[in-house]
C-alpha cells in the first residue's frame, strides 16, 4: 500500500509555461496505459499536443497540473460549456483530461485536481460540474462518486459507451433516489434504442 503524500508534497497549479503540451500528452498516455491494456480506450490520450491545447486553452478553459515530490504527477482540465439537459440548463464546468501517473496513484492527487477545478467553477459563477468517463473505467466512476458526483447520463459512442456524472455545487435540486432512477431509465432506453438501430 502506498503512503499518502503530505499536503506539502503535492502542489496543484494552473499549467506553467515550463510544462509543455508534449509533456501533458506523454503523461496522459502513460496514465492511461493500463486502461488501454484492458481495452478501455479514452479519446484524449490519442490527441496530439496541439489538439489538447486547443481543446483546453483554445476553448477558454484551464489546465491544472499536479506535482508530487517535485515531479509532474497529474493533470486535469476544465472549460465552460452551455447546454440544456434534464438535470439543468445553462453554463456548466466540463472537466476532462483527468489523469494521475500510476506511481502516484492513491495519494489524493486526483481529489486535489477536482478541488482546483471546482474552485475555478465557483469563481466563474457556475453551479454544476460535469465529467464523463468510459463505462468500463470502474476506478474513475468510483472517484466521481467519492467526490460528490452522481451519474445522470449515458452516451452510446462508436467505440465505447460513457457515463455522465454531475456535481451540483450548491446542493442537488433533486432527491438522490430520483437522480439514480432517472439515470437507470435513461441508460436502459439508450441501450434499447442502440440495439434496435443496429
Amino acid at each position: 500500500m502506498q503512503k499518502r503524500a503530505d499536503a506539502a508534497d503535492i502542489v496543484v497549479t494552473q499549467r506553467p509555461d515550463t510544462v509543455s503540451w508534449e509533456e501533458i500528452s506523454q503523461l496522459l498516455k502513460a496514465a492511461h496505459a493500463d486502461n488501454v491494456r484492458r481495452g478501455v480506450r479514452m479519446p484524449y490520450p490519442q490527441l496530439s499536443p496541439e489538439e489538447l491545447r486547443e481543446k483546453t486553452e483554445g476553448a477558454g478553459g484551464r489546465l491544472y497540473v499536479a506535482f508530487c515530490e517535485g515531479r509532474l504527477a497529474g493533470v486535469g482540465a476544465v472549460v465552460r460549456l452551455e447546454k440544456k439537459f434534464w438535470y439543468g440548463s445553462g453554463s456548466y464546468a466540463y472537466c476532462f483530461l483527468g489523469a494521475v501517473l500510476p506511481e502516484f496513484s492513491g495519494r489524493g492527487i486526483y481529489q486535489r485536481l477536482v478541488a482546483a477545478r471546482q474552485q475555478w467553477a465557483e469563481e466563474s459563477g457556475l453551479d454544476r460540474m460535469m465529467f464523463d468517463t468510459h463505462e468500463k473505467n470502474v476506478r474513475m466512476r468510483s472517484i466521481c462518486r467519492r467526490n460528490g458526483f452522481l451519474p445522470v447520463g449515458y452516451r452510446i459512442r462508436d467505440d465505447h459507451n460513457s457515463v455522465v456524472f454531475v456535481k451540483w455545487l450548491h446542493g442537488c435540486p433533486y432527491p438522490e433516489w430520483f437522480v439514480r432512477l432517472k439515470f437507470i431509465r435513461l441508460k436502459w432506453k439508450r441501450k434499447r434504442n442502440a440495439k434496435a438501430g443496429s
